[in-house]
């Protein structure tokens, strides 16, 4: 974004709020990203508005990128209300001002600004697709790169979900294709979820590595659909006991979002379910499994999901955390017994029988 394009949005903004002196919560339901302008107006860091929120330290960033937060009508709030009593205590806004600020904050950046193209297709996760849907899926891609010849940054910047074809025809897990593409394997999963929309710096860069690795192992041109459909029956986001436990929420038409991220402290924990979303999570189900026998590894498993419950509660204090368990069942007495005397941070425990889940979550 220039100093023009700033000074644009800075005057909508003014618009909005009347020259700063009413700033609603819905303000930023229409953009968050608004949120940096009015921090520039105060000369705010996002440090320092977490701070003064006294929120964790990542708030304000998800805020602004449109990740969490702000769709919470008391986050809104919050901010709205700070903001209303710090421009109630100045005197006037100067736009030279606040671009000197804009300058100085390195958070700034054009990509909060960019006005992303809208997806020509609506594709599916890897999880979500039948073979049928991969073909579908393989065929527009096939047509978009011009039969894998043409690789065109824009293609994953219009919707970064394609990201999932290109690596199952290179027969890569999300880990080892974030490791080709040297960029965190949490990015590549929200891309494909689409929770992250991919910047068009990112997308250059990524569709540069696809392309050298297409000539590395001579698929330019050549892509088998027959030899990608057997990478596509290798890669499943879950596990048998995941199947059930999808399987039972949505026959009881209960919202989830699979495999999300929900804030926790200090950072985002992967969850296996998270109802009714990753955003405003009311309950969260982490499913596993115990094929071994030893009692160490069992206890060690046990311990280190409940620890993650912990860090999730911390965060999110109201939340309800549901532990769903599959294990032998010379074991199970073993497993329960271990869950009476040590879990303390799984509100609900399920062993070997996930049919009770709707009726907590329903409560």
């Amino acid at each position: 974004m220039n100093q023009k394009e700033f000074r644009n949005v800075f005057e909508i903004i003014r618009n909005k709020t009347n020259d700063f002196t009413e700033i609603r919560p819905e303000l930023f339901l229409e953009n968050p990203q608004f949120l940096i302008i009015l921090r520039c107006c105060l000369g705010l860091s996002q440090r320092d508005l977490n701070n003064k929120l006294d929120k964790g330290k990542q708030f304000v960033r998800h805020f602004e990128a449109g990740r969490q937060g702000f769709k919470i009508i008391s986050n809104r709030i919050l901010v709205s209300e700070f903001f209303e009593r710090e421009f109630l205590r100045k005197n006037k806004i100067e736009i030279d001002d606040v671009i000197k600020n804009w300058r100085e904050c390195r958070n700034a950046r054009n990509k909060f600004f960019i006005e992303f193209p809208k997806p020509k297709f609506k594709l599916k996760r890897i999880f979500e697709m039948t073979e049928k849907d991969f073909i579908f899926q393989f065929n527009l891609l096939k047509k978009e790169t011009k039969n894998f010849t043409s690789f065109d940054p824009n293609i994953i910047v219009r919707n970064p979900r394609f990201l999932v074809v290109f690596r199952v025809i290179f027969g890569m897990n999300i880990n080892k294709f974030s490791s080709l593409l040297k960029i965190a394997s949490r990015h590549i999963r929200k891309w494909e979820s689409f929770e992250f929309r991919m910047m068009p710096e990112s997308a250059i860069s990524i569709m540069i590595d696809i392309e050298e690795l297409f000539k590395e192992i001579e698929l330019m041109g050549n892509v088998d659909l027959k030899k990608t459909l057997k990478n596509f029956k290798k890669f499943s986001f879950f596990e048998p006991d995941e199947l059930i436990v999808k399987k039972i929420l949505e026959s009881n038409n209960i919202p989830f979002n699979i495999h999300s991220f929900v804030r926790g402290f200090r950072k985002e924990f992967n969850v296996d379910f998270s109802v009714p979303n990753s955003d405003n999570p009311s309950f969260v189900i982490e499913v596993t499994s115990f094929l071994t026998k030893r009692f160490s590894d069992i206890e060690r498993r046990l311990f280190f999901v409940d620890h993650r419950f912990q860090l999730l509660k911390i965060e999110n204090p109201n939340l309800m955390t549901i532990f769903a368990i599959k294990c032998r069942k010379d074991k199970e007495f073993m497993v329960k017994n271990i869950i009476r005397k040590s879990v303390v941070n799984s509100d609900f425990c399920f062993v070997n029988d996930f049919s009770r889940i709707p009726n907590i979550i329903k409560i």
